[in-house]
């Protein structure tokens, strides 16, 4: 009887990674089914408008707030130029940065609230999840 809530405890965090895991692989599909050329529009520098789950990590409109379980946030860190790269390989003599490169951070809260707040006051409300964009065509 004493391990039941340790049990219930350990279901809750695996359903929650399951559905974390589903999110950050369907932004990471959508970004690399994007033309490089376009993805600078469509994932520019800086914030892009927050995402909306349903607790099976499928994706729902922000009107729909009875189904919303989980918030998501797509952050492109870079320059203001928003073709600037910031990546820059390893051992790389001069340190510029890669120009196929496009590093993306994915954040998600595990929060019905449409207006979360994914600024540094939170960050032990969320993971975050980061990786790169490479140019292949």
């Amino acid at each position: 009887m004493g391990l039941l809530p340790q049990g219930l405890e350990l279901s809750r965090k695996t359903g929650n990674l399951a559905a974390e895991t589903r999110i950050v692989q369907q932004i990471s599909g959508e970004v690399q089914q994007v033309n490089w050329s376009d993805q600078t529009t469509a994932f520019p520098v800086g914030n892009t408008p927050n995402r909306y789950y349903d607790d099976q990590g499928v994706s729902v409109e922000g009107s729909e707030t009875l189904r919303i379980a989980y918030v998501a946030r797509v952050e492109v860190p870079g320059e203001t130029d928003s073709t600037v790269s910031t990546v820059t390989m390893p051992g790389s003599k001069d340190n510029k940065a890669h120009p196929f490169l496009r590093r993306l951070i994915v954040k998600v809260a595990s929060v019905p609230n449409t207006n979360f707040d994914f600024g540094p006051n939170n960050k032990a409300r969320y993971s975050m999840h980061s990786f790169l964009i490479a140019k292949t065509n």
